[in-house]
């Protein structure tokens, strides 16, 4: 099942957000004309959903868009239904952190998303990621600490018809620090668009390196 409309973005600021390549489109028909911030289901269009045109996106390596809203997010609207993203240090990647991943799971019967949900992931070495199906190519892939690469954690659940697709949907990663707060890390890399619902391991670009800083900054 390939996806390519309910994805997960990260607000860098009141009119930058950060997305997955997905978000980008080869040609002008295919590419979006507006973001939808603060949903807590796709699936639903809520009143308090904040709704805003944006200009074409800038890509970064096969693999993230800075997307530009065209009208600044009010205080409001920050305030009351989203926030702008904490990002992590590079430090609160050391050690033994604990991972989440961030999305919105998806009907695949119906083709259509559904309620956001939160998964702990496991942190592996690299190596266990090399059989990842990639049908995009993603420049620089797993290289000079650009990636991550972790497995879901499997928890008992009651199935329902909502998938939890976290590279499909473009999950955002967090990290738990000691205190309990969260910061964001990473995007789920874009190797394919397919719904994938096993405890596959799968690569997140890390958005605290120097070159990804660099990308979103100069702008």
């Amino acid at each position: 099942m390939i996806i390519r409309t309910v994805l997960r973005v990260c607000l860098l600021s009141s009119s930058l957000v950060l997305a997955s390549k997905q978000c980008d489109a080869a040609d002008d028909e295919g590419l979006p004309s507006r973001v939808k911030l603060g949903s807590q289901d796709a699936g639903v269009n809520d009143k308090s959903d904040i709704k805003i045109y944006v200009d074409r996106p800038t890509s970064y390596k096969n693999d993230l868009v800075l997307i530009k809203l065209r009208k600044r997010l009010n205080r409001t609207q920050l305030s009351e239904n989203v926030s702008i993203a904490n990002l992590c240090h590079p430090s609160d990647l050391l050690g033994h952190p604990q991972f989440f991943a961030a999305g919105y799971s998806y009907n695949t019967q119906k083709n259509e998303g559904c309620k956001k949900y939160t998964m702990e992931l496991e942190n592996l070495n690299l190596n266990e990621c090399k059989n990842v199906k990639m049908t995009r190519q993603i420049e620089d892939l797993a290289t000079d600490q650009s990636h991550l690469c972790l497995r879901p954690i499997p928890t008992f659940e009651i199935k329902n018809e909502c998938s939890k697709c976290l590279t499909a949907t473009s999950s955002v990663l967090h990290v738990q620090r000691r205190d309990g707060s969260q910061c964001v890390a990473g995007i789920a890399t874009p190797t394919n668009d397919e719904c994938i619902e096993d405890e596959s391991p799968l690569y997140f670009t890390n958005i605290l390196t120097k070159s990804v800083s660099d990308f979103f900054n100069g702008e």
